[in-house]
């Protein structure tokens, strides 16, 4: 019989796989857990989350057998994610029907005001202009071609687009099959390049979004974190209240960008922000236990980020967020020229004081939201503010 002090964090095991082979185990036939005995016993240096990983991406080719662990885990591992997810879907509509309706519009900065400064008291931030309209509405064609390229590949080989979509939260609703939500790792292309160099561009001076991203990351040296979209189309559930890293005292490590490609209306769930909660240790606490935590939401203010075409909102990423259910258009607004996805670009910033080992890119939803090989670029803030373009990568796209 394996027991516990076989795996744990003295070998370099995730508390997260460490609980998966837990509950595993507990289902798990004598012959399933005999294969497991033997890799602990003889891991040389593997851990278990590579052998769990490894086993549950093992391509079974028809007729083949493929052990007895192999089989079990994959049968386990997704039924637990398929009921994981629905969980965290039922929670989150519980969430937001805590909400009500008192959530206020996220205001936009005042001319004159201070960015950086705002975000360090709130959190979050509302920037407007930040993009022209003429490149968000091209941005947004190019991730749309995107996500359904993937998509397509996907239906024929999950495999074959695992490097392109990050794991989002609420993909389903509840009860459905039906993808309704995705998160588009996006290339270095030559449409994404010129829009991250116009959202970073100093026209603006002091009042302009790189400014602030440079007063808040530690300076230019900041590293491209993540870049990516975020589409929603109807149906969509709300997600959970969440953080995109957890609450420290070290400070700030990472800040997001969420751009606006194209008018974000309130049927469309647009993103819900709580004030304040980048710094309070309380909230996340609540949100960690695993007691109901609608009564947080009950209590707490929030805002909606309601954008036009163009407009960002800009956000330390401890500040407790999520996005909203997306519902059809109300009928006065009419189905007649009314974008049906809500796409919004992301980019983030990592703290130049930051370390790999302080934040990595697994830190954030699953494997990271950027592609390896634009993650091996190490692009600068101060490179994205030059005046000069990062050359694009491969053929223009």
């Amino acid at each position: 019989m394996t027991t516990k002090p076989h795996w744990g964090d003295r070998y370099g095991d995730s508390p997260q796989a460490a609980r998966a082979l837990e509950l595993f185990l507990k289902v798990a036939t004598p012959e399933a857990e005999k294969v497991v005995d033997s890799f602990l016993s003889a891991r040389e240096g593997r851990t278990l989350d590579v052998f769990l990983l490894a086993s549950l991406r093992q391509t079974v080719q028809p007729g083949e057998d493929p052990g007895p662990f192999v089989a079990e885990w994959q049968a386990f591992a997704s039924g637990a994610t398929s009921k994981n997810r629905s969980e965290v879907a039922a929670k989150a509509w519980d969430q937001w029907r805590a909400f009500g309706e008192r959530a206020t519009p996220l205001l936009a900065l005042p001319a004159g005001d201070d960015a950086a400064s705002r975000v360090r008291q709130l959190g979050v931030v509302r920037m407007d202009g930040c993009l022209s309209a003429e490149s968000a509405t091209a941005l947004r064609a190019y991730v749309l071609a995107r996500r359904d390229a993937s998509a397509a590949r996907s239906a024929a080989d999950k495999e074959a687009s695992a490097n392109e979509l990050s794991r989002v939260l609420s993909p389903r609703n509840v009860g459905s099959s039906v993808v309704t939500r995705w998160d588009v790792r996006l290339p270095w292309s030559e449409i994404v390049r010129d829009c991250v160099h116009e959202l970073m561009a100093d026209r603006d001076g002091p009042a302009s979004l790189g400014h602030a991203l440079s007063v808040l990351s530690g300076g230019d040296g900041a590293e491209l974190f993540e870049c990516a979209a975020i589409i929603s189309t109807e149906g969509a559930a709300p997600q959970i209240v969440h953080a995109d890293t957890i609450q420290t005292d070290a400070g700030a490590q990472l800040h997001t960008v969420f751009v606006a490609l194209q008018g974000i209306s309130e049927h469309q769930g647009p993103t819900r922000f709580l004030p304040y909660t980048h710094t309070c240790s309380r909230s996340h606490g609540e949100l960690e236990r695993d007691s109901p935590d609608a009564p947080l939401c009950e209590r707490v203010d929030s805002v909606s980020a309601l954008l036009s075409c163009g407009d960002v909102t800009l956000y330390d990423s401890r500040t407790l967020h999520c996005g909203g259910p997306h519902r059809a258009p109300p009928p006065e607004m009419g189905r007649e020229g009314a974008a049906v996805e809500r796409v919004l670009f992301y980019v983030s910033f990592k703290h130049a004081l930051t370390t790999e080992a302080e934040l990595s890119n697994d830190d954030v939803h699953g494997a990271g939201s950027i592609l390896p090989e634009v993650a091996a670029r190490k692009l600068s803030l101060g490179v994205l503010r030059a005046d000069v373009c990062v050359p694009v990568m491969g053929p223009v796209e």
